[in-house]
């Protein structure tokens, strides 16, 4: 969309901006709203911008002040005309002359002195009403997950090290929040309002299902993967060819950020299990089981050279410890290890 790209004189000059600003309706208050919305970096320039079209918009005297000057005039005359005539004595020509004058003067100040309030108080700096709605943030630390409720009903469940940014209240068109790291979503059905997660690279769509997205900035791959319903990915960047995924359940987009890659896939219907507090990992790399690991269990890991964290594994485990995990993955890849406090190392032999 071009005002995405939008400075602030850009907004100024746009005809369909100054007719919202100067005379909004609704069909163009929906539009704008939803945009800064889904455009939040882009807040301060359009607010800006609207400043100072409101500032600017009363710079002349408005066209009705005329027919206001007229009709003040008219009313005075009037009524300074029926006094004169109750009256038992005849008005010489200079007290009839001075009482118009008089009138006259009356109206002109009566006006002149509306127009300075009014262009006053345009011309105050007075605080814009912000259109952009208060918004809430959660954040799960490393070792631990959270669950939270939006105000439209719809729970998400953070994995560990993730963020969710959410309005206080939606809109009355859409539903959008913006995640860092991993998240479970079961949507509430709203037809009206579509929910649209953001990251950094990709937008998931939905009206009402139940959908993981992977996002974490320290990791290469970004996943959208659909439990259940029905979901469309879009990219939010120019890093990859421009696409569009629908996806249904047990389908899931995956983004490979080194590769520059992006696939339409299966996927196993494990890929949800965190939310179970299950750890499941097929045929990965121990370099990626380490970093869940990390989040996992809050823990850093240390491993000698010697290791090779192409090694892949595979394993499923059910609210298990670290220790028990760190087992199995010892015994399979023909390691040691030792915890201490919040530190793992890894001893290859």
């Amino acid at each position: 969309m071009k005002y995405k790209n939008y400075t602030v004189a850009d907004f100024i000059e746009d005809e369909y901006f100054m007719r919202w600003v100067k005379k909004p309706d609704e069909r163009s208050d929906k539009f704008w709203k939803l945009w800064i919305t889904n455009h939040p970096e882009k807040t301060k320039d359009l607010m800006q911008a609207r400043h100072i079209i409101i500032s600017m918009k009363y710079e002349e005297a408005p066209d009705f002040f005329e027919s206001d000057y007229i009709e003040v005039l008219e009313n005075i005359l009037k009524k300074n005309r029926s006094e004169l005539a109750r009256e038992k004595r005849e008005s010489t020509p200079f007290h009839s002359l001075f009482s118009y004058k008089v009138a006259a003067i009356i109206a002109i100040f009566i006006v002149a002195a509306s127009g300075f309030v009014w262009l006053y108080w345009e011309k105050e700096d007075r605080p814009v009403e912000s259109m952009e709605p208060r918004m809430m943030e959660k954040n799960s630390q490393a070792g631990s997950k959270i669950t939270t409720w939006l105000e439209d009903g719809t729970k998400i469940k953070l994995n560990a090290s993730s963020s969710i940014r959410f309005p206080e209240k939606f809109s009355d068109s859409s539903r959008v929040v913006y995640l860092e790291g991993e998240a479970f979503f079961e949507v509430k059905k709203d037809s009206t309002r579509p929910f649209i997660v953001r990251t950094d690279k990709v937008k998931a769509t939905v009206l009402g299902t139940a959908f993981t997205v992977k996002a974490y900035p320290d990791e290469s791959e970004i996943r959208v993967a659909v439990a259940e319903g029905k979901v469309k990915v879009d990219n939010e960047d120019n890093l990859t060819n421009e696409f569009s995924h629908t996806l249904i359940a047990n389908q899931m987009t995956l983004l490979d950020l080194k590769m520059l890659s992006v696939t339409k896939q299966n996927c196993n219907a494990k890929i949800f299990a965190w939310k179970d507090d299950v750890i499941w990992f097929e045929d990965q790399p121990l370099k990626k089981i380490f970093r869940i690991l990390e989040r996992w269990y809050a823990v850093k890991i240390v491993a000698s050279d010697n290791l090779n964290f192409e090694d892949k594994f595979s394993g499923s485990f059910e609210n298990e410890t670290l220790k028990a995990v760190l087992e199995a993955l010892a015994h399979q890849g023909n390691f040691d290890y030792r915890i201490t406090n919040n530190q793992v190392k890894i001893i290859k032999p």
